[in-house]
C-alpha cells in the first residue's frame, strides 16, 4: 500500500518466521523534510494475538447457544 498519509490500526496476519504467524495491529506514517519529501516510513506493529485467540473463543460459544 502506497500512500503519502498515515494508515493507522490495520489488523493483519505477519508471518514473523518461518510457519509462525501471529495477528498484529500495524500503523505506519510517513516520515518527511520540510519541503514534504517523503524520508522514510514509522511502522509500529503491536502483537494481538491472545485478544484474536479470545474473539474466536466467544464466537465459538455463540455458535454453541
Amino acid at each position: 500500500m502506497v500512500t503519502r498519509k498515515p494508515v493507522l490500526n490495520v489488523e493483519e496476519r505477519i508471518e514473523i518466521s518461518k510457519g509462525i504467524k501471529i495477528w498484529g495491529m500495524t500503523s505506519r506514517v510517513p516520515l518527511k523534510d520540510t519541503e514534504g519529501n517523503i524520508l522514510g516510513t514509522l511502522v509500529v506493529t503491536r502483537d494481538i494475538t491472545k485478544e484474536k485467540v479470545y474473539e474466536e473463543e466467544i464466537e465459538a460459544l455463540k455458535t454453541k447457544e
